[in-house]
């Protein structure tokens, strides 16, 4: 199938006007830049091409941006000083902070910049720093971008809440406010449970929330105090959710039915557990049942158990049988 070409009407501030034609919908909004410097030998750098109150990314398909077939988009000349500083920052992101204000107001520049250094955000404007949208933009494409935000934004709850999404550990930045709301400190603890350390002391000995949150995240038990690691109820929640988070409450070792909770969610739980307890020929059987590799982790004898072996998963069954081959080659 032959695809269709279209017909891009290109203006300028000054008035002036070019047709473009030798293109089709798949070209990218690069293509066109190279088609119009073809046109009227305005370097590709020097093109800020805008439809419809939006300026076009170069890596932009024009189909995706508009279904039109003719199209009438403006073209704006940067200065010959913003392609410098564009050509320096993009080599160098740190030499954003040599950069005069006017240029480090410029979001193309400090675009390239973080490019090249993430840490360049900071010698940005103050007004660069507290656009929502765009270091959320820049935080998509490098989580470490969002560290350098205006100190506004880290009280904004809107920011706040898709910033976290992407890095939980940001709510060590959130105001007290936002460090007391329990939503936005779900947000960040579900993209990483370390998050926890920073949300409100209050919050943090708030039972009925730890509750909540190891019932969808067991390993956040890690990160709880003493106290909550000895709560039955909570361990309870939390190995039901992750079995491996036994390991964080050896003090309920004894509990056998919080240890059979454990190794039915997660066979593998039965590594944490004392040597008596992987001696346990029922423990070790709900462990195998769920993840024959637990097999591993019980006693050399329940290792060579044939009913055990049995209710072990096919490889792990085959690695013990050959095992024991060579354990009984040795005697």
């Amino acid at each position: 199938m032959t695809l269709k070409t279209l017909r891009i009407n290109i203006f300028s501030i000054g008035g002036n006007h070019w047709g473009i034609s030798q293109l089709d919908r798949q070209s990218t909004v690069l293509a066109l830049k190279e088609a119009i410097q073809a046109s009227t030998a305005i370097p590709v750098v020097e093109q800020r091409l805008v439809l419809h109150c939006a300026e076009l990314s170069n890596t932009d398909v024009i189909d995706e941006v508009s279904k039109q077939d003719d199209l009438d988009i403006s073209l704006i000349r940067r200065s010959e000083e913003e392609c410098l500083w564009l050509k320096i920052v993009s080599a160098q992101g740190v030499k954003l902070r040599t950069a005069p204000d006017h240029i480090r107001a410029s979001r193309d520049v400090v675009y390239a910049a973080v490019q090249s250094t993430v840490t360049a955000l900071q010698h940005a404007s103050e007004e660069i720093r507290s656009d929502h949208g765009f270091v959320l933009d820049l935080g998509r494409e490098n989580v470490r971008a969002l560290e350098y935000a205006a100190e506004s934004l880290y009280a904004d709850r809107g920011f706040m809440r898709a910033a976290l999404a992407l890095n939980g550990r940001l709510l060590s930045r959130a105001s007290p406010d936002l460090r007391k709301d329990q939503e936005v400190a779900c947000i960040a603890i579900k993209q990483n449970c370390d998050a926890f350390r920073h949300v409100d002391r209050e919050l943090q000995a708030d039972r009925s929330f730890v509750l909540a949150l190891v019932s969808q995240n067991g390993l956040l038990i890690s990160c709880l105090s003493a106290d909550f690691r000895e709560d039955r109820d909570i361990v309870l929640a939390a190995v039901r959710h992750t079995g491996v988070a036994l390991a964080f409450a050896p003090s309920l070792f004894t509990d056998r039915e919080i240890v059979i909770e454990a190794l039915s969610q997660n066979g593998l739980a039965l590594a944490s557990l004392p040597a008596d307890l992987r001696a346990d020929r029922e423990l070790v059987l709900v462990a195998v049942a769920q993840n024959g590799e637990a097999l591993e982790f019980s006693s050399q004898g329940l290792r060579a158990d044939p009913h055990v072996i049995s209710c072990a998963a096919p490889q792990a069954r085959a690695d013990c049988q050959d095992a024991v081959v060579r354990l009984d080659s040795c005697q």
